[in-house]
């Protein structure tokens, strides 16, 4: 993609100067996604906006999808200059390269074929990705990674090309859920009133087939169980081609998928954290883990069972519990992990023990704006080396 749009946009692939500071020694940033509504990276990346020191830094915001919303609002409120500029991308160029900007950082790169295109050209002197969509963008025009410091492994530079910055903590202050309005009940869904609920809720491509034995040993373990999973986003197709598996890996151990696994159709807000508030546990997905969906689960008070794996990707929810003090449902191998989900379906103290830890640490997890200094630090840092060194 950078040699194709190098030869359509040449002026766009140049090393850019360093600007100086602002008139009021202000570092501008900006923020560039087709996720600035509601969506599940707006909603970790927005607290990076909401909570900037405006003293110090410009905040411009830059949205290139069509449709906006109320999320799309506060971030305009949060920013000194937004920018709405739908699939085009001459028009985005200009306006970022005319804003004059230190710093330009994408939430997300991968998931909306502008953005990524956008990713492979030099409209900064100073360019930041991060974790909206959890892997590297391989582009010779990307410097730097923002991450989590617990979500890495230790060899996790290996698996960038952009350097890594490992923020405090999980990265993000992340809003905490508000539930009250999730009043739907089991009754309201379909769902049994006596029987232990676990909540699979990841969009269906996260789930790897050599995963699905897992369901099946958890139903052998408490029979008195269901899964709860949503049905695929794209298409019936994928979602019936997932039925399938499931119901060749139940029948393996002598089950009927049809008696443990419950597909719930696609939510509004009020439906999906109404289905957190009525479920008993969450299964975190493995290899590709909860972000968006485990804090919001953990708003809910949801116990949530988790692996970490070897990349960022299958260690979000690892970092979030390990925040949050809450270790106990971290597995070490998939036969924990079944094992772990077995317990709390089946110790109802165990569970309530785990629940109330868990609330007792919310306010840890919640809008924490540790690492929103140690971003704006790094911010500081890279620009007056810039400055010094030119």
């Amino acid at each position: 993609m950078h040699k194709t749009l190098a030869h359509q946009y040449p002026q766009w692939v140049k090393e850019i100067p360093i600007p100086p500071l602002t008139k009021e020694k202000k570092i501008k940033v900006g923020y560039v996604s087709a996720y600035l509504r509601w969506h599940t990276v707006c909603k970790l990346f927005n607290g990076w906006m909401r909570h900037a020191d405006k003293d110090h830094f410009e905040i411009y915001s830059y949205y290139v999808d069509v449709t906006a919303d109320g999320m799309t609002e506060k971030v305009a409120s949060h920013s000194d200059h937004f920018h709405h500029i739908p699939n085009d991308i001459p028009k985005l160029c200009e306006q970022i390269i005319e804003d004059g900007l230190h710093i330009l950082v994408f939430p997300d790169i991968g998931m909306f074929p502008m953005i990524s295109l956008v990713s492979s050209l030099r409209l900064a002197p100073i360019q930041c990705m991060s974790w909206g969509h959890p892997i590297t963008c391989g582009s010779p025009t990307m410097d730097y990674y923002l991450t989590s410091e617990l979500m890495e492994p230790e060899d996790g530079q290996n698996h960038y090309t952009e350097k890594l910055i490992r923020l405090p903590n999980i990265s993000i202050a992340y809003e905490k859920p508000d539930i009250s309005y999730a009043t739907r009940t089991r009754a309201d869904f379909g769902f049994p009133e006596d029987t232990i609920l676990y909540l699979s809720c990841q969009s269906t491509f996260k789930y790897l087939p050599q995963y699905d034995y897992i369901f099946a040993e958890i139903a052998l373990q408490v029979p008195d169980s269901k899964i709860v999973f949503i049905t695929s986003s794209a298409s019936q197709y994928i979602t019936d081609k997932f039925k399938a598996r499931l119901h060749r890996t139940f029948a393996k151990v002598g089950l009927n998928s049809e008696d443990y696994c419950l597909m719930a159709g696609r939510q509004d807000a009020v439906g999906y954290m109404s289905l957190n508030r009525v479920c008993d546990i969450f299964l975190d997905s493995i290899a590709w883990s909860g972000g968006n969906t485990t804090l919001e689960a953990i708003g809910c008070n949801l116990p949530v069972v988790t692996y970490p794996t070897e990349y960022m990707r299958g260690r979000h929810t690892y970092a979030i519990l390990k925040m949050m003090g809450v270790e106990e449902t971290i597995a070490s191998t998939e036969a924990e992990y079944i094992e772990i989900a077995a317990r709390l379906g089946l110790d109802q103290e165990w569970r309530q023990s785990i629940v109330n830890k868990m609330i007792n640490q919310q306010s840890v997890l919640y809008d924490d704006i540790t690492p929103v200094k140690a971003l704006e630090e790094f911010y500081r840092r890279t620009v007056q080396e810039r400055l010094v060194n030119g």
